[in-house]
C-alpha cells in the first residue's frame, strides 16, 4: 500500500519587510538615545577617577619624603593655563618639591620631586587657607586640620553634573573621598 505524500516543506524566507526593518531601527536609536548621556557620565567619573588617584598619589608621596627627608614638603599648584580661571584652580597642573626655606616657592635649590601636567575637563580647587600650596611638614602633617581638593567636571552645571572632594583631615595624615556637595 502507498502511503500518501505528505511531506512538509517550510516556505522559504523572504527577509524581513520595509516596515518590520524601519521600527527595528527606530528601536535601535531610540535606546541608544537613552544609553548615550549614561555613558557620558561613565567617562566623565572614570576622568574623575584618574585625576584623583593622581592627587592621592602626589599628597602620599609628599607627605612621605617629608617624613623620610625630616624636611618641609610642598605640593603647589602650576600656573599658566587659560582654563584656569580661579586663583585655586589647580588644573594647570602640580608640582611636589621639598621646600628648603619654607616659602612655599620652589627656588632653585629646591629638589623636584615629581610634577603633573595639564588636567583637562575638570576643575580642582583647592579648599583651606591657601588655595596655591600645601606643605607637609618633618612630622607629616599639613598647616591646616582640614583641606579639600574638590575635583569636578568642567559642565558640572548641567543636569545630571556631579563633583567630589578629596579632604584631607587630621592635619593632612588621613584622606577620604566625599561625593556630592557634601563638605569635609
Amino acid at each position: 500500500m502507498n502511503k500518501p505524500s505528505t511531506s512538509w516543506r517550510p516556505a522559504l524566507s523572504q527577509g524581513f519587510s520595509l516596515i518590520e526593518t524601519m521600527v527595528a531601527v527606530a528601536l535601535l536609536g531610540t535606546l541608544v538615545a537613552l544609553a548615550a548621556p549614561s555613558f557620558a557620565r561613565i567617562g566623565e567619573r572614570y576622568k574623575a577617577d584618574g585625576v584623583q588617584s593622581d592627587l592621592i598619589a602626589a599628597l602620599q608621596s609628599a607627605r612621605s619624603e617629608a617624613v623620610n627627608q625630616g624636611r618641609t614638603v610642598t605640593v603647589r599648584r602650576l600656573a599658566g593655563c587659560a582654563e584656569a580661571t580661579h586663583p585655586a584652580d589647580w588644573r594647570c597642573g602640580w608640582e611636589v618639591f621639598i621646600d628648603r626655606n619654607r616659602n612655599r616657592s620652589r627656588d632653585p635649590d629646591d629638589a623636584l620631586l615629581s610634577s603633573h601636567g595639564p588636567v583637562r575637563g575638570h576643575q580642582i580647587l583647592l579648599e583651606g587657607p591657601d588655595g596655591e600650596s600645601l606643605a607637609y611638614s618633618a612630622l607629616g602633617r599639613t598647616d591646616a586640620a582640614v583641606q579639600g581638593l574638590r575635583i569636578a567636571p568642567d559642565n558640572s552645571a548641567a543636569p545630571g553634573g556631579w563633583m567630589r572632594r578629596l579632604c584631607m583631615e587630621f592635619g593632612g595624615t588621613r584622606l577620604k573621598v566625599v561625593e556630592g556637595s557634601h563638605t569635609c
